[in-house]
């Protein structure tokens, strides 16, 4: 779920739409966030998140 806002996020942010962007990006991080919360049990899984 993560990548599926970190992609729109990086377009955002090359056309200069900083605030769009910005708010992609924190949707992003908050899915990275809770799925290494939730792969807590799995190390290599959460290295990656």
């Amino acid at each position: 779920m993560g990548e599926t806002y970190l992609a729109p996020a990086q377009l955002r942010l090359a056309d200069g739409a900083v605030i769009t962007a910005g708010e992609a990006f924190v949707r992003a991080s908050l899915c990275f966030h809770v799925g290494q919360v939730v792969a807590n049990h799995m190390p290599d899984i959460k290295r990656d998140l």
